[in-house]
């Protein structure tokens, strides 16, 4: 029950503060520019080898994009409770009694 209890607190505590600690974008806009930019660009080409190096631009701004993604800080609650909910299963199993078990069968 105490084990319980204290699961209950972390958890309500990894919500509330162990959030990301800014506002981060989830780069709709800049996937937008970069594909009115190709969009552009696929319009102006005269052939496959001028279309391959509008796509080349188009897959090198994706991966800059991806990226700076990668970099910004991102959301460690789902692994925290997903641990918390792992050990509380272990307590559960750890304390409940082998008759309790077969009474309830």
């Amino acid at each position: 029950m105490v084990g319980s209890a204290i699961i209950a607190i972390v958890a309500i505590l990894t919500l509330a503060f162990l959030g990301p600690q800014d506002d981060t974008t989830d780069g709709s806009s800049e996937r937008m520019i970069i594909w009115i930019d190709d969009e552009a660009n696929q319009e102006r080409t005269q052939g496959a080898p001028q279309q391959q190096v509008v796509n080349g631009w188009t897959s090198n701004a994706l991966l800059d994009l991806i990226s700076t993604q990668l970099d910004e800080p991102h959301d460690d609650r789902p692994a925290i409770l997903l641990a918390l909910g792992v050990i509380l299963l272990g307590l559960s199993v750890a304390t409940t009694s082998p008759r309790a078990v077969a009474v309830r069968s």
